[in-house]
């Protein structure tokens, strides 16, 4: 088995030599495999249905972050583009947006809240002015009766 080429399972074009560092022709000798045994006593070297598992294992991973990386590209070209929209938006497509259309509502009706509380607070300014007035008219009279008994 010695010098025989064996599958490893890192991704194609790949492997890892006894260094831990991948190969050009994408594959590692036995004496690479064994060696990487050797360090973990009691690790019995891979047989060839693990060796394609892993393969298999790695080529579906590879795959999806192919995948992946496809998605995020689109992703970052679907934002790239909704930043020019937002810098090129117009004052039309603001005021026509749902969200404008329901502040715009909600301002209209603080602003209506606002008036009633306005006019609430003039009718209870007035009435406080009102008592006071009769309030200083009735000390007024009163001191004047308690006087008048006084002299009486």
């Amino acid at each position: 088995m010695e010098g025989k080429p064996v599958p490893s399972p890192t991704p194609t074009g790949a492997s890892t030599p006894t260094n831990g560092a991948p190969t050009a022709n994408g594959t590692a000798s036995t004496s690479d495999a064994n060696a990487a045994h050797a360090i973990v006593p009691g690790l019995a070297a891979p047989n060839a249905e693990e060796v394609d598992d892993l393969r298999r294992v790695v080529e579906s991973r590879a795959v999806e972050l192919d995948e992946l990386r496809k998605d995020r590209v689109a992703l970052k070209m679907e934002l790239d583009a909704l930043k020019v929209k937002l810098k090129d938006l117009r004052p039309e497509d603001v005021i026509d947006s749902e969200p404008f259309k329901l502040l715009q509502s909600h301002v209209q009706h603080l602003a209506v809240e606002a008036e009633t509380k306005k006019a609430e607070l003039d009718r209870v300014q007035r009435e406080a002015d009102e008592l006071r007035e009769n309030g200083e008219a009735f000390r007024q009279t009163a001191v004047v009766s308690i006087q008048l008994s006084s002299l009486s």
